[in-house]
């Protein structure tokens, strides 16, 4: 009975309390709070310039592999996010 109403449970959740994503701006984002970051401090970590970093965090730029790999690497986000799948 227990695995039963627990299966129902999760099918409500998943029905009216869906857990999306995350987006990979809303992650840099955590990160910057998490380690009391401002952007153009996330900027220079990465190597990359603050107009780049602001077209990042906008959605306006596709990280390149170096910038997907220093992502994971130096703010701890998960491949996944980075990569979109």
């Amino acid at each position: 009975i227990l695995d039963m109403l627990c299966d129902m449970v999760e099918e409500y959740e998943d029905i009216h309390y869906p857990i999306g994503k995350p987006e990979l701006a809303d992650v840099i984002k955590l990160r910057m709070f998490e380690r009391n970051l401002t952007q153009s401090a996330v900027a220079k970590l990465l190597g990359i310039s603050p107009s780049r970093m602001s077209e990042l965090m906008h959605g306006k730029l596709e990280p390149s592999y170096r910038l997907s790999r220093d992502l994971c690497i130096k703010l701890n986000i998960e491949p996944s996010v980075v990569l979109n799948l």
